[in-house]
Formats: structure tokens, sequence, C-alpha cells
């Protein structure tokens, strides 16, 4: 718990020195409804959060006197060779953007990393995948304004039907 106690602190302050340094970012002319200092601005704020509740749960924890020191975990992973394999899907991930588009790269990609990594439940890997996939084509299609990649052939023909 001293640990979390220091990890909070300095959460906490790298967090208040990044906000304060955001207000001093230019106003930019976007096309879209978020600017270059909302998105900081936002990240920062949670950051904030996440370390007073790291803080508050340390403090609580430490006061109850429920201090549970680590143990040393002798459990190897099951398979030591999971960076490769997320590697792989990456690098995949990444060759078959322009091919295929971001529409159908993206959740394939969420399925296999998901997969990957040990995620056995059908239901939750498609909700998360789709989810996920429909809130980042919201946010950068019309929070930021940015364009997304639309493949090449029948993908972009398909990407167009979407967006």
């Amino acid at each position: 718990m001293k640990y979390n106690g220091i990890l909070s602190i300095i959460v906490i302050s790298l967090s208040i020195f990044f906000l304060v340094m955001t207000f001093n970012l230019p106003d930019t002319e976007s096309a879209g409804t978020i600017n270059a200092s909302v998105w900081p601005m936002m990240i920062l704020f949670v950051m904030l959060l996440m370390g007073i509740l790291l803080a508050l749960r340390t403090y609580r924890e430490r006061a109850k006197g429920h201090i549970k020191e680590p143990k040393e975990s002798e459990s190897k992973p099951e398979n030591p060779q999971y960076h490769w394999l997320v590697m792989a899907v990456l690098a995949g991930y990444t060759l078959a953007m322009p091919l295929i588009g971001f529409l159908v790269a993206t959740p394939l990609f969420i399925v296999l990393l998901a997969l990957v990594l040990g995620m056995t439940k059908i239901r939750s890997l498609l909700l998360t995948s789709f989810i996920s996939h429909g809130a980042a084509v919201l946010l950068f299609l019309y929070g930021f304004n940015i364009p997304l990649p639309r493949g090449i052939g029948f993908f972009r023909s398909f990407s167009f039907l979407i967006y």
C-alpha cells in the first residue's frame, strides 16, 4: 500500500502540472467540435480523478489496517509468447488497414486481439468489439472530424454506405 500512496501522489502531481499547461495551449480553428486543448484537458481531468480515488482508497485501507503486503508470485504465465502474438496481430492490422479500411479492419483486430489475450465469451467479445469500434468511429468522424481509411475496391464502396 505504500507504493499506491506514492503512485497516487505522483499521478495527482503530474496531472495537475499538465492540466495547468493545457490552459496555455492556443485555440485552433478546428472543423470538429473538439479543439486541441479539450482532449488533453479531458484525459488529464480523468487522470487527476483516478489519482484522487487511488489516494482515498489507499488512505481508507491504511486507516482500517487492511494493509496487504504483496507476495511474490511463483506462478508462470500460460503462454510466455503472448507478446509475439500481440505484435503479429498488430502488424496484420497495420498492413490490412489500407486494403480493407478502418470499418472492417478494426472490429477484426479487436476480436483477434481479445482471442489472443484469452477472452472466451463470444457475446462479450462481440459486444466489446462493436461498441468500441462504434465509439472510435463516432469520435474520429464527428468529434475530431478526421477521415478514416476506407480501403480499396468493395471495402471502399462499403465504407461509403456507412460514413
